[in-house]
C-alpha cells in the first residue's frame, strides 16, 4: 500500500495491490503527515464496495481562489481607430472614434484595485495564498490629475492613449466655420472645427485635424497628423490634401490627396486622384469608386466600381520578408526595452527619497523609454495587420462585379473585364500576380 502526493500537493492518491482497513490508511496517511483533506466518505465507500480499481484519491486540499485583476473604468470613449462591421459584414466608417475632446474638470476614469482570493490549504495542513491580482498598469502625464482612483482633466484637450500613457495633448477648438471670420488655420496642436471648411480658405496643423463638417470648394489641407471629415470633401479638381497620417471621410469628390497611412471612405471615391503609402478602404456602407484613379503601397479594397477611360488602380506592393525580418527586430526590441525598464523600476525604488534630482532623472529615463515603446507597440501591431489581412505583396479585392479597370500591382500591368467578385495579389513565388475568384463578399 503507497501513497503519492500531487505536484500541487492538492491530492493525495492510493495505490495498493491488497485489501485494507480505515485504520490502516489513516495510519498511512498521519506517518506522511498527510492531515488535511481527509476524504473519509470516498474512504469508506471504497472499503466497503471492494472496488476493483487499484487507485483512488483520499485527500484533497482546498485550492487559493483565483484573484481579480484591478482594471480601469473609463467614463469618456478612448480614440481607438477601429473599424467597425454593420449587421450586413460591411465597414462603418460613419461611427469612428479618432478624437476625444475633454473639458476641465472631466471625471475620465477610476483605478479599481486588484482583489485578491481566499487562501487555500493544501493536504499537509499549511496555507497557501492566492496569487495577488495584477495592479493597473496606467501611467498618468500632463492633462491630468488623480484624487483618490480617480482620474480628472485639469484642462481642456485631446485625449491621448498612448500604450499604458495617458496623457491631455491641448487642441485648437473652432466653434465655426473656417471662413473670412478665422481665416486660415495654422497650428502646432490638434484641431477641432466643429463647421466647414469653406472654399478659399486653408488649414496647416502639425498634429491631427477633426472636421465635424465637410470641405467645400478650393482648399489646401497640410496635415501631420490624421484627418478626419464628418461630411464628406467636396471640391471641382481644385482640393489639394497632404496628410502625414491617415484619412477618414464620409465621402471624396474632386480632390487631390496624397497621405502617409491608410484612406478609409465610407461611402465614394469619385473623379479624384488619390494617392497613399498603406491601404484604401473603400469597402463601406456604399463604398464605391467611380472614375477616379487610385494608388496605394499595401492594398485597395473596392465594394463598388464604376469607371471610365481615366480609371485606374495601381498598388505599387511591398516586401513581404523585409516586413518578417522588421517584426522580429521589433520584437527584440520591445524585449529589450521592456527589460530595461525592469531595471530602472528597481533602481528608483532602491533610491533614497532624499536624492530628489537623481529620482527624477530616473523616472525622466523611465518615460522616455516608455514612448519608445509604445512606438515599437504600434510598429509591431502596423505589421501584424498587413502581413494577416494582405496576401501576398500587394492586394486588390473588388466585392462586387467590374465590367473593366486597368490595373498594376507591383511591375505588373493588367486590364479587367467582365469578372466576377476577384481578389488579385502579387506572389513572389510565382512572380507574378495569382487572381482568385470570391464566392461572397470579405
Amino acid at each position: 500500500m503507497r501513497i503519492f502526493v500531487s505536484e500541487d500537493k492538492m491530492q493525495v492518491f492510493l495505490e495498493h495491490d491488497f485489501a485494507f482497513t480505515y485504520e490502516e490508511l489513516m495510519i498511512l496517511l498521519n506517518e506522511n503527515d498527510v492531515v488535511f483533506g481527509i476524504e473519509k466518505r470516498n474512504i469508506t465507500d471504497y472499503i466497503e464496495k471492494k472496488c476493483p480499481q487499484k487507485r483512488i484519491c483520499v485527500a484533497r486540499g482546498i485550492p487559493p481562489q483565483i484573484s481579480k485583476d484591478g482594471f480601469t473604468e473609463w467614463f469618456v470613449d478612448i480614440p481607438s481607430n477601429t473599424i467597425c462591421e454593420n449587421q450586413d459584414g460591411a465597414a462603418d466608417f460613419y461611427n469612428l472614434n479618432l478624437f476625444k475632446f475633454v473639458s476641465k474638470g472631466d471625471k475620465i476614469a477610476k483605478i479599481h484595485l486588484p482583489e485578491n482570493g481566499n487562501t487555500g490549504i493544501d493536504v499537509f495542513g499549511r496555507s497557501i495564498n492566492a496569487i495577488p491580482g495584477k495592479n493597473v498598469d496606467l501611467k498618468i502625464r500632463n492633462g491630468f490629475k488623480k484624487i483618490g482612483g480617480e482620474i480628472f482633466a485639469i484642462g481642456d484637450g485631446v485625449i491621448n492613449l498612448n500604450g499604458n500613457s495617458l496623457s491631455l495633448e491641448p487642441v485648437l477648438v473652432v466653434n465655426s466655420d473656417v471662413d473670412y471670420r478665422t481665416g486660415n488655420i495654422k497650428s502646432n496642436v490638434n484641431v477641432i472645427v466643429n463647421g466647414w471648411l469653406k472654399s478659399g480658405f486653408n488649414i496647416q496643423s502639425d498634429k491631427n485635424v477633426l472636421i465635424n463638417g465637410g470641405i467645400e470648394g478650393k482648399n489646401r489641407l497640410d496635415i501631420n497628423g490624421d484627418l478626419s471629415v464628418k461630411l464628406g470633401i467636396t471640391g471641382k479638381n481644385n482640393i489639394d490634401i497632404e496628410c502625414g497620417g491617415s484619412v477618414f471621410a464620409k465621402f471624396i469628390s474632386g480632390a487631390r490627396m496624397k497621405c502617409g497611412g491608410d484612406v478609409y471612405i465610407n461611402e465614394y471615391v469619385m473623379n479624384s486622384n488619390v494617392c497613399c503609402d498603406g491601404s484604401i478602404y473603400l469597402n463601406g456602407i456604399k463604398g464605391a469608386l467611380i472614375t477616379s484613379c487610385v494608388s496605394a503601397g499595401i492594398s485597395v479594397v473596392v465594394k463598388n466600381f464604376r469607371g471610365n477611360a481615366e480609371s485606374a488602380i495601381f498598388v505599387s506592393g511591398f516586401n513581404r520578408n523585409s516586413y518578417i525580418v522588421k517584426m522580429a527586430d521589433l520584437l527584440e526590441e520591445r524585449s529589450n526595452l521592456k527589460e530595461n525598464m525592469k531595471k530602472l523600476a528597481w533602481n528608483i525604488r532602491g533610491t533614497e527619497r532624499s536624492r530628489k534630482e537623481d529620482i527624477s532623472g530616473l523616472v525622466s529615463d523611465y518615460q522616455e523609454l516608455e514612448e519608445e515603446l509604445a512606438v515599437v507597440e504600434s510598429g509591431i501591431k502596423n505589421i501584424k495587420n498587413i502581413l494577416g489581412k494582405v496576401e501576398g505583396e500587394g492586394m486588390i479585392k473588388f466585392l462586387s462585379p467590374v465590367e473593366e479597370v486597368r490595373l498594376k500591382i507591383k511591375d505588373e500591368s493588367l486590364n479587367l473585364k467582365n469578372t466576377s467578385p476577384v481578389k488579385l495579389y502579387y506572389d513572389p513565388g510565382e512572380r507574378g500576380v495569382i487572381t482568385e475568384c470570391l464566392t461572397r463578399s470579405v
